[in-house]
């Protein structure tokens, strides 16, 4: 197999599914915010999930998670690996796409994420 690098494309460990489940999330380090901010997943992973978000979040940041699966929520905590401005549509502020790393989240859950 040619490696990654020179063919361009990328290997993932998990791969992804689009899924959009509702839920809610606060930032939990390095800025300790207590609000709870509403957000829709984009896609899913057994490895972790993207969301969009109205502000940006800095690659490396701790955050809390509860997405509603038939009203039940499923709480976890993820690491943000990476956010990318995309433009607002109809010339409304920027969104944030932003890759998370599951960190503490059961396998039960997980497979419940995925099969919703």
């Amino acid at each position: 197999m040619i490696p990654e690098q020179k063919t361009g494309l990328e290997i993932r460990k998990h791969p992804r599914v689009n899924k959009n489940i509702k839920g809610d999330y606060r930032l939990v380090l390095p800025e300790e915010r207590k609000e709870r901010l509403p957000l829709e997943t984009e896609t899913i992973s057994g490895g972790g999930l993207m969301f969009l978000s109205s502000i940006p979040i800095k690659e490396g940041a701790h955050l809390e998670f509860r997405l509603f699966i038939k009203e039940r929520p499923i709480e976890f905590t993820a690491q943000a690996v990476w956010t990318n401005e995309q433009p607002g549509l109809n010339n409304k502020q920027p969104v944030y796409a932003t890759g998370l790393r599951f960190n503490i989240i059961t396998q039960e859950d997980i497979t419940k994420l995925l099969m919703s």
